[in-house]
């Protein structure tokens, strides 16, 4: 990476310093969790659960603990009105007693999974709920109504203390099992919130038994559809356009790594390291996670295939993980070495094992700003836009936090991980990916390079988010700006800082509310103190580690130089590709009585194909057309050449086979004996409209005859220009001259048009070139060239051409 320059590491430090004070300010404010006070944690939690449960009549002691499951939940409805309406602290009180926005759900299955049990415990160790599920083939009594209510009063004023006054009975409703039945009963508080907020407790009696009581939060319909509908959007991206995003970048890798595999052009060993390490600290997370409420997706079955097929699925993930990113490690590094290989020299030296040198340290400090600035523009806009737009926050990521069992682990890896993920698929390997092909038809690079990561952003936004913020369009903007930053960071720096912004991108915000949070102050204070290791690294390499050699800083992998190799042809394909074009005349001709047109197409390797114009006086005009031997930047110094020679020698006579011995005199003493030049030459007199003409080895010309039904071709005899030194050449060298009328047509080409071929090698030869100019002859010049040339590539389809398409048309009118 080029050094920061004085006034760069100034405005970064300004930057970040800003960004560090609004993640400070309003991170807390958009994040709700951080106002609640959590005093205990998952160990207590179900300790509590278990006094509750076994107070009102459920034993779990002996249920198998592998079986439990210990989550931190928001509660569903509660997240929004409280951000949106204005509860004040008397509401807040009152809400946190009865039906805390956050809470420790534990719940066991019995050892048959059919029956669950749960206990809903408030941050501060309360307990406030339970529920019991019982298979509706369990037998029981059949109470009335009336009994059930009795029921259900008594034991709401016995057990839970609960002034019956203070609520209603909202509605009651039966359910008919198979030898009981059960009812459901719903109260609601006679509190008065505001917003027409309702606090209802729900209960269910299982024959004569009650098995539930849980608090629910009631918003009004407009609330509910508003989330639900924020919630489907949600979910048709994350369920629908993620994995069909995820699966076409999986299939562009795939093709690319395949190709770029067997041309030896990209890094396999590093990249399976990291893809391990990557697979390891996911299989790692997920046992820091995992309980039985995890295979809650995987339907009724017993929990001991549940958590086979948990864990048989998240291996899978893992793996697809890792594999993207080895692929995208590889594709993308294979890329950006065409163009941007310095941007990997940091990278290199570390992977080769070479990690203290004090260079490090400028990439690690704009990494450090570049992540400040981001997560200080998502908490200072995620809270402008939830203050003035009626947008909200959740904080499921942070509460499924809690949950883990080491949180300090989860923050680090969490962050690991995204950072290997975004940095090599998004940045790496889309930004690369993005210019390379934008290049083809944006040839600015700050242009070209702003498009690729503003594309990249686009992707990355669909799929990652820093804070769950709804509506999405604010959350798909923000991160769209996000990962802009990171995406530029790279154009700007190297692949160092975008890691090291990436990981405390993801970092920092985890942190924070792990030290707002009583019960995890600690962790963290810690997961603080692994966001400050990579500075902390680069400090130690800067002090104690020696400057890279300018030997060390060349050094490349072995399979750079096969890139490298290739990158040069390519520079050197458009170079012979940009002679060629500037040989070619500007515009064409334009005199009374004829309609002329010239055009050539370069095909994928440049050939050496040209054509002229030269106005001779009085009413004379040459027309000349050649095909150089070779291909690339030999081609274009030969064909320079032959312009040169051909523009002096037309000069000097209107004879087109003596234009062409002196031609090739000139070319013979000036190129390689194995090289040589084909050309049509030609002299139209447009005064006495006759045409006097030599070929040199060349396609013969056509005419189409406006009064005959046959067309003629002009081949009179004569070899290459080149070949020999003059005598033969002379001595095979024929000129003819033919008389042409009103609407005759003069079609001059190269082997281009005639050998293009299908990918089964079928050409489209002379006959199709001269039924097209012939279907065409009322045509102009012009659109007769187009007609030729769309009917070679209707032919060819997609295969590749390899010669270039010449042709220049001359409409006598």
């Amino acid at each position: 990476m080029k050094k920061p320059s004085k006034i760069e590491y100034i405005s970064w430090s300004i930057l970040g310093t800003i960004g560090l004070a609004l993640f400070l300010i309003y991170q807390p404010e958009v994040v709700p969790l951080s106002k609640v006070k959590v005093t205990i944690g998952r160990a207590e939690a179900a300790q509590t659960a278990v006094s509750y449960l076994n107070t009102h009549g459920f034993d779990v002691t002996e249920l198998d603990s592998l079986y439990r499951a210990v989550r931190f939940l928001p509660s569903p409805t509660q997240e929004r009105p409280y951000q949106i309406l204005n509860f004040s602290d008397e509401d807040y009180e009152f809400l946190e007693k009865h039906s805390p926005a956050y809470y420790w759900q534990v719940s066991w299955y019995d050892n048959s999974g059919r029956q669950l049990y749960q206990a809903f415990v408030s941050p501060d160790g309360r307990a406030f709920g339970f529920d019991h599920y019982v298979p509706e083939d369990v037998p029981g009594d059949s109470l009335t109504r009336e009994e059930a209510q009795q029921v259900m009063d008594n034991f709401l004023e016995t057990k839970l203390h609960l002034d019956l006054d203070k609520y209603e009975l909202l509605e009651v409703s039966s359910d008919k099992q198979k030898s009981r039945m059960d009812y459901s009963l719903t109260y609601y508080s006679k509190y008065d919130f505001p917003g027409e907020i309702q606090l209802q407790l729900r209960t269910t009696l299982r024959g004569n038994q009650v098995h539930r009581v849980v608090t629910f939060f009631s918003t009004p319909e407009r609330f509910r559809n508003e989330s639900v509908m924020e919630l489907q959007n949600e979910g048709i991206i994350r369920t629908v356009v993620v994995p069909v995003i995820m699966v076409v970048i999986f299939i562009i890798l795939g093709v690319m790594y395949i190709l770029r595999f067997h041309a030896g052009e990209i890094a396999i060993k590093a990249p399976i390291i990291v893809g391990m390490i990557y697979t390891v600290i996911m299989a790692l997370m997920s046992l820091n996670t995992f309980d039985l409420w995890t295979t809650y997706g995987f339907g009724n079955a017993s929990p001991a295939i549940r958590i086979a097929s948990y864990l048989v699925v998240f291996a899978l993930m893992g793996v697809f993980g890792a594999v993207m990113i080895l692929a995208s490690w590889s594709v993308g590094d294979s890329i950006v070495r065409e163009k941007w290989g310095y941007k990997l020299t940091l990278f290199d030296r570390i992977s080769s094992g070479r990690i203290l040198f004090p260079s490090l340290l400028p990439s690690i400090f704009i990494g450090y700003m570049g992540g400040l600035v981001t997560v200080g523009l998502w908490a200072g806009l995620s809270y402008m836009v939830t203050e003035n737009f009626s947008a909200w926050t959740e904080s499921r990521s942070v509460a499924f936090l809690l949950t883990s069992y080491m949180p300090v682990f989860e923050v680090v890896g969490e962050a690991l991980t995204d950072s290997l993920f975004y940095s090599f698929i998004g940045t790496l390997f889309l930004v690369a990916f993005f210019k390379k092909q934008l290049s083809r038809v944006i040839k600015n690079d700050s242009l070209n390079s702003f498009v690729a990561v503003l594309l990249m952003a686009a992707l990355v936004s669909v799929s990652q988010s820093l804070i769950p913020l709804y509506p999405v369009s604010w959350r798909f903007g923000i991160t769209l700006l996000s990962s802009f930053i990171l995406g530029w960071i790279f154009v700007k720096y190297d692949l160092v800082a975008v890691l090291v912004a990436g990981f405390i991108l993801s970092i920092l915000p985890y942190a924070h509310e792990l030290f707002l949070t009583e019960y995890f102050f600690t962790s963290g204070i810690l997961s603080y103190v692994f966001a400050l290791v990579p500075l902390g690294f680069g400090l130690f390499a800067y002090f104690k580690g020696t400057e890279l050699t300018a030997e060390e800083i060349a050094t490349k992998p072995s399979y750079v130089k096969l890139i490298t190799q290739r990158e040069r042809m390519a520079q050197e394909l458009d170079i012979a590709r940009n002679v060629q074009m500037s040989l070619l005349p500007k515009q064409n001709p334009i005199v009374d009585g004829y309609d002329i047109a010239g055009v050539c197409l370069p095909a994928l390797e440049v050939g050496g194909d040209y054509y002229d114009f030269f106005h001779l006086g009085d009413g004379k005009i040459g027309i000349a057309i050649g095909d150089v031997s070779g291909k690339g930047v030999p081609a274009a110094i030969y064909m320079t050449l032959t312009k040169g020679i051909l523009q002096t020698c037309a000069s000097d006579s209107n004879s087109p086979k003596e234009v062409l011995n002196k031609l090739n005199k000139h070319i013979y003493n000036n190129i390689e004996r194995n090289s040589f030049v084909s050309m049509f030459y030609a002299v139209l007199d447009m005064k006495k409209r006759t045409l006097r003409f030599s070929r040199a080895g060349h396609n013969p010309a056509i005419v189409i005859h406006r009064s005959k039904e046959s067309n003629t071709l002009l081949e009179p005899r004569g070899m290459a220009v080149g070949l020999e030194a003059g005598e033969k050449f002379n001595e095979t060298l024929e000129e003819n001259e033919i008389q042409v009328e009103r609407g005759d047509i003069l079609t001059f080409y190269t082997d281009g048009f005639t050998e293009a071929s299908t990918k089964d090698g079928e050409e489209f030869g002379e006959d199709r070139l001269f039924d097209v100019v012939s279907e065409n002859k009322d045509s102009t010049a012009n659109a007769i060239i187009q007609k030729v040339v769309r009917a070679a590539k209707s032919f060819v389809g997609n295969h590749p051409q390899h010669d270039d398409m010449t042709m220049v048309v001359i409409k006598v009118t």
